[in-house]
C-alpha cells in the first residue's frame, strides 16, 4: 500500500505543476485588493473607534504582532504597507514576498475597524498560499513554470501542492457555508432577500443602475429565479473541485459573472476581488493556464461567429465603358 501510495505521489509531482499563470494571478488579485483599500481610505477612516473597540488601532494580544501596531504614524505604515503590496504586484521573488503579504494582509484584518469579509477571506487565502510560495523557484510569478525535469524537487513541489489543497477546502468551506446558512433565513428561502439587498440600505442598487435592476426585483418570478440561483450556485461552487474541469470552467465563468454583480450593483469591491481570487485558486482546473487565456478565446470565437452571420461585403465595381470618339 505504501509503495503504491509513493508511486501515485511521484505521478502527481511529476505530471503537475503547483505554480504557474493561475496562483500569480490569484496573488495579483488578492494585492490588487488590499492595496484598493489602503489606497482609497486614508488611515483615519480604516482605524476608528468601534463597538468593543475603543483602542486605534487594536493591538491587544497576537494583533499586537501587526504593521499598523508597531508605534509609527498610521498613514506612515499604511504607506509601507502598500508599497510592500506593489512588490507582490510586480511577482518578484514569490518566496520573499509570500510571507510579507500575509503579514500585511492580516494586519489590515486585526488592527483595521472598518474591515469586511473581504479582508479575513484575503488574511486566510494568503496565509494558506506561504506553502506555495516558499518552495517556488521562479524569480518572478509570472515567469514559465519549470517543468519537473528541469526542477526535480518532489518533496518542494508535493508541500505547494499540499497547501493548494488547503486553499480549495478553505475556499469550498467558504461557499458551502455561504449557501447552507442561507437555508435558515426565510427570506432567502422564500425567495425574496435579494428585494431588501438590492432596494434598501448601503448596499442597495446604485441610482445609475436602478431603472434597470429595480423592475427585475420587484416582479416576482424573476426575484426568486435570481434569488434561488446565488443559492444553487454558491452550493455548486463549493462542490466545484470535485467535479470535471470542462463543469469547473462553466462554474468558474458563472462564479465570475457572480461576484463582478456583487461589484457593479452593491460596491463591495475588496470582498469581491478577494473572491475572485478564489475562484481561480479553487474553481478554475488549469493551474498551468492563464484564467484570461478564456476571456481571449471567447472573444475570438465571437469575432469568428460574427463573420459567419455577417456576409462580407465585396466591394462592387463599375464595369468600364468604352468611349466612343466624337465625329
Amino acid at each position: 500500500m505504501l509503495k503504491a501510495t509513493n508511486a501515485a505521489l511521484m505521478r502527481l509531482v511529476t505530471t503537475s505543476t503547483p505554480w504557474g499563470p493561475a496562483v500569480a494571478l490569484a496573488r495579483t488579485l488578492l494585492a490588487s485588493a488590499t492595496m484598493a483599500t489602503l489606497l482609497l481610505n486614508e488611515a483615519h477612516i480604516l482605524f476608528r473607534p468601534g463597538a468593543g473597540r475603543d483602542q486605534v488601532p487594536f493591538c491587544e494580544g497576537v494583533a499586537g504582532g501587526g504593521l499598523f501596531c508597531q508605534g509609527a504614524d498610521l498613514d506612515v505604515m499604511r504607506w509601507v504597507a502598500i508599497v510592500g503590496l506593489a512588490l507582490v504586484l510586480s511577482g518578484w521573488r514569490p518566496r520573499y514576498t509570500g510571507v510579507l503579504h500575509w503579514w500585511i494582509a492580516l494586519s489590515l484584518n486585526m488592527n483595521g475597524t472598518v474591515v469586511d469579509g473581504g479582508e479575513q477571506v484575503n488574511a486566510a487565502l494568503t496565509m494558506l498560499l506561504i506553502p506555495v510560495t516558499l518552495t517556488d523557484p521562479r524569480r518572478n510569478h509570472w515567469d514559465r513554470c519549470p517543468s519537473y525535469a528541469e526542477h526535480a524537487r518532489p518533496y518542494l513541489r508535493l508541500v505547494a501542492m499540499v497547501g493548494l489543497t488547503l486553499v480549495s477546502l478553505q475556499v469550498c468551506g467558504i461557499y458551502a457555508h455561504a449557501s447552507i446558512a442561507k437555508f435558515e433565513v426565510p427570506q432567502w428561502t422564500n425567495g425574496t432577500a435579494l428585494y431588501y439587498w438590492l432596494s434598501y440600505g448601503p448596499f442597495s442598487v446604485p441610482q445609475w443602475l436602478r431603472p434597470v435592476i429595480i423592475p427585475l426585483v420587484e416582479y416576482g418570478p424573476t426575484l426568486t429565479l435570481i434569488t434561488w440561483s446565488v443559492l444553487v450556485l454558491e452550493f455548486l461552487l463549493g462542490a466545484a473541485p470535485l467535479m470535471m474541469p470542462r463543469v469547473r470552467v462553466a462554474l468558474f465563468v458563472a462564479g465570475v459573472g457572480m461576484h463582478v454583480g456583487i461589484l457593479l450593483l452593491q460596491g463591495i469591491a475588496s470582498f469581491s476581488v478577494t473572491m475572485l481570487a478564489a475562484l481561480v485558486l479553487s474553481v478554475w482546473p488549469y493551474r498551468d493556464r492563464n484564467p484570461l487565456s478564456l476571456l481571449r478565446g471567447s472573444l475570438v470565437a465571437a469575432r469568428r461567429g460574427l463573420e459567419r452571420l455577417v456576409p462580407s461585403r465585396v466591394p462592387v465595381t463599375t464595369p468600364a465603358v468604352a468611349l466612343r470618339a466624337q465625329p
